[in-house]
């Protein structure tokens, strides 16, 4: 029985806990904080998402000039290849 009034007491001690609440100056000083930090993630977040866009634009760009010339290499040697074995 001991046990299980010990495990009521604790789990019920939750509730005699009063809420301590801020004086106005204080919460309105971290409203601000956490308001200057969301901007500044964002800018963060927004100047990442560009730089990626960019970097697979890049990518996608010089791939695709670098396939055209390969085709026509290729097909050069195609034409001055002949089938003689030596």
């Amino acid at each position: 029985m001991k046990k299980e009034e010990f495990i009521n007491n604790i789990l019920n001690s939750s509730q005699i806990i009063m809420r301590v609440e801020p004086r106005p100056a204080v919460l309105q000083n971290i409203k601000l904080r956490i308001a200057k930090e969301k901007k500044e993630t964002n800018y963060l977040k927004w100047s990442l998402a560009a730089s990626i866009a960019f970097l697979v634009y890049l990518n996608i760009s010089l791939y695709q000039a670098t396939e055209y010339t390969n085709e026509n290499e290729i097909s050069d040697l195609i034409k001055i290849t002949n089938n003689h074995l030596y």
